[in-house]
């Protein structure tokens, strides 16, 4: 399968329900992909074990991706995930994501 228009490395952040970050992967996420979600925030499809090398794809399953774990070495300082900021960010991104899958 080929990708189309420009790959980059990504840092993809699964969040849980109870609005924690369930895994962090690297990916290169296809640019139009990328820049379909809003702010950076959107659905994906994740087949695998998050503890290992996965695919993942936007709904529909078209274009699919290699994600890999982030490895320690790869986490910028000052990591996202405590602040309330993020927790602002998370709870903004389930409220789309609810009206999207009603509307």
């Amino acid at each position: 399968m080929r990708i189309e228009g420009k790959v980059l490395e990504r840092r993809l952040m699964l969040v849980a329900p109870d609005k924690s970050v369930a895994a962090v992967f690297r990916a290169q996420v296809p640019q139009h992909v990328w820049m379909g979600m809003t702010d950076g925030r959107g659905v994906l499809w994740i087949a695998g074990d998050l503890r290992f090398p996965a695919v993942a794809a936007v709904p529909g399953g078209d274009p699919l991706w290699r994600i890999t774990p982030e490895k320690p070495s790869q986490r910028p300082q000052g990591s996202v995930g405590t602040d309330a900021a993020f927790d602002a960010l998370v709870s903004e991104a389930r409220s789309a994501v609810v009206w999207h899958m009603l509307g």
